[in-house]
């Protein structure tokens, strides 16, 4: 369990990517959106790393979800941000993004 997410294809801006993957995962069509921040996540076995950007917006369904297509989401579930750590907890750090990401949906509302 956890939020959308996904990897930049050839060519794609953030912003596509985020469009896509919103309508690929969840068959929402991204109305506004502003960055929460970044995080560089590091692999101890090797010390390589990636970036992960975080994204907060504002959403509505194009119709009903019947399926990602790659097939790892079965369910949709709108839930409350202040009820997260019931779905997944990502620590402090989480806190932090999940706090960030509240202050910033109130200048997109």
């Amino acid at each position: 369990m956890g939020l959308i997410g996904g990897t930049i294809e050839k060519g794609e801006s953030f912003e596509e990517t985020l469009k896509r993957e919103i309508q690929e995962e969840s068959n929402m069509e991204v109305l506004s959106f502003l960055p929460v921040g970044y995080q560089k996540v590091i692999d101890t076995r090797d010390n390589s790393f990636v970036y992960q950007l975080r994204y907060v917006c504002t959403a509505r369904p194009y119709g009903e979800f019947s399926s990602d297509p790659a097939e790892h989401v079965t369910e949709i579930k709108l839930i409350d941000p202040k009820d997260y750590k019931q779905y997944f907890d990502w620590g402090e750090i989480g806190e932090r993004i999940i706090r960030r990401a509240e202050e910033l949906l109130a200048k997109l509302i």
